[in-house]
């Protein structure tokens, strides 16, 4: 019977993908347990579990429209009943009753043009005063207030500047060709490794009688 090799049932150095892909990059992987696709597999469940779950939103998204807009018909039906009984009686069924959505923003955008000037104000002066209680090294980058408060931003250069470094996908890119070139190099140890033991369950037969 094949004996199992260190590692052929676990690794201490963890069995995630990145921990395998991690050990094949630096030639520490073992064939034994560790599958150069493991990374590749995971990226494609983690995309068909994005994919699965922005399906449920828009289905769940879906079924709320449908009931919305069963809704909005059902009380289209009541004002079209509610106009035609005011024709005829003169009563005015609560439902005509508008919700006034047009003449409610138009009233609030004239309510925030009268307050700008007031919140330009506040938010020069703002700046002007943090501004001139500032060290040197500081400056005021951003300003802006809503109703209650004004907010400033400020920044300072670091003293020690990070290197430039280059872009994520420039990064991704050269990651990709050592993994490339890692499985170029180390593939015929993952086809010459010892396969695990298939562990066969017989059925056990009744004993016979005496």
């Amino acid at each position: 019977m094949a004996e199992p090799l260190d590692g052929f049932f676990f690794h201490p150095d963890g069995a995630s993908p990145e921990a395998q892909l991690s050990r094949l990059l630096a030639g520490e992987h073992n064939p034994q347990f560790d599958s150069p696709f493991s990374t590749t597999i995971d990226e494609v469940n983690d995309e068909i579990k994005a994919a699965e779950a922005e399906r449920s939103k828009l289905l769940a998204r879906l079924v709320a429209l449908r009931e919305k807009l069963l809704s909005l018909r059902t009380h289209k039906q009541q004002v079209t009943q509610a106009v035609e009984r005011f024709e005829k009686t003169g009563e005015i069924d609560p439902v005509l009753i508008p919700a006034c959505n047009a003449l409610t923003a138009k009233e609030q955008a004239a309510l925030r043009k009268d307050d700008e000037p007031i919140r330009q104000t506040e938010i020069k002066n703002a700046k002007e005063t943090l501004t001139a209680s500032l060290p040197d090294g500081w400056d005021v980058t951003e300003t802006t207030a809503d109703d209650e408060f004004v907010y400033v931003t400020v920044k300072r250069r670091r003293e020690v500047v990070a290197a430039e470094r280059p872009s994520r996908e420039t990064t991704r890119e050269g990651i990709v060709e050592k993994v490339k070139q890692a499985f170029e190099a180390y593939r015929r140890d993952f086809l010459n490794r010892r396969q695990s033991l298939r562990l066969v369950t017989v059925t056990a037969s009744p004993r016979a009688s005496p």
